[in-house]
């Protein structure tokens, strides 16, 4: 009897132990997921984040499926708890953010530039005037920094969530008959890990299209690039991005500099560094100082540049044009 009882005892307190055991790893397990989820798409240098679709034009194309791009003269509403104030901006008549239009047969006084890009280039959470593109054109233009030039143009064609192929698809199809003198290609961590089709149909199947948590959306998205990169086979991502930075090179008759954060990856910067010297066109500038975390940027609540991170891009941009790229010889 004594003997029954001490078995019983005893399965009892292992199915306790069991019992405690699974508890903490599903407590810890979901703190784990808490914490990427939360913090990881910082980690990477950036945020993305859901677009109303009501503001979007879809154009699929065979390789590229859920290409999408701003629909022209639309208004875009920008809302976070932490924001100080909502943020709206517009786009032109050809779906750029601002609210200027360009002449496609450029005036020869002109100096041209586009800025292809993602979100970092669009400037989701600043007002229209606060963006790296119209900072930059600002100051080139106020500094007087080129006597033989009446005027600099630049041309934001930046678009959330987007990867280097879509960029380069934007610019093939909407940015050659601008007629651009200067490309600025700002690319960052996630752009080089990220396949944007695939993101998207990975992100939709988790949490569903239609979720009405932009943040939760973005960081699953964030979350699910990432893991898609750690297990993707890397020469296929290197020869998509490849392939797209050759077809931008080929069209374009001006030069391409592609530009990134002092902080981005080694690997990633190699990879810039090889575009450079294989396509006579692109050049090549790592120089961009890492923002101070909470001045320059949104965080904690998220990692886009405010205005001052904003100012300080611009400025290293300008610098970077007047003193490297000898921009007025």
């Amino acid at each position: 009897m004594d003997t029954g009882v001490h078995t019983v005892t005893k399965k009892v307190k292992i199915a306790a132990y069991g019992v405690i055991v699974f508890v903490w790893v599903l407590l810890f397990g979901g703190l784990w997921f808490f914490i990427r989820v939360t913090f990881q798409y910082n980690v990477l240098g950036a945020t993305v984040f859901k677009i109303d679709k009501e503001n979007l034009l879809f154009a699929p194309v065979e390789k590229l499926k859920h290409f999408y791009e701003w629909k022209p003269n639309q208004t875009i509403v920008h809302e976070r708890t932490w924001l100080p104030h909502t943020i709206t901006a517009v786009t032109n008549n050809d779906g750029l953010i601002g609210d200027i239009e360009y002449a496609e047969d450029k005036p020869q006084d002109v100096y041209r530039i586009i800025a292809l890009g993602d979100s970092f280039t669009e400037g989701p959470y600043v007002e229209s005037g606060d963006t790296y593109p119209k900072k930059l054109e600002t100051m080139l233009n106020s500094q007087h920094v080129c006597p033989d030039i009446d005027r600099f143009e630049v041309l934001n064609f930046g678009v959330g969530g987007y990867d280097i192929e879509y960029a380069a698809h934007r610019f093939l199809t909407r940015g050659l008959k601008y007629q651009p003198d200067l490309i600025l290609w700002f690319l960052k961590d996630d752009d080089f890990i990220e396949l944007t089709d695939i993101s998207i149909e990975e992100t939709t199947q988790r949490l569903g299209e239609m979720s009405d948590n932009a943040d939760l959306w973005s960081k699953i998205y964030s979350l699910v690039t990432d893991e898609l990169w750690s297990k993707a086979d890397q020469e296929k991502y290197f020869t998509l991005q490849t392939t797209a930075i050759q077809s931008v090179s080929h069209e374009s008759e001006g030069p391409i500099i592609l530009f990134t954060f002092e902080h981005t990856r080694p690997i990633f910067k190699a990879r810039m560094k090889l575009w450079s010297n294989t396509e006579v066109n692109v050049m090549n500038y790592d120089g961009i100082p890492t923002l101070q975390t909470g001045t320059e940027t949104f965080d904690p609540h998220d990692g886009h540049p405010n205005e001052e991170g904003y100012t300080k891009i611009a400025e290293s941009i300008r610098d970077y044009l007047l003193i490297h790229h000898r921009l007025c010889s």
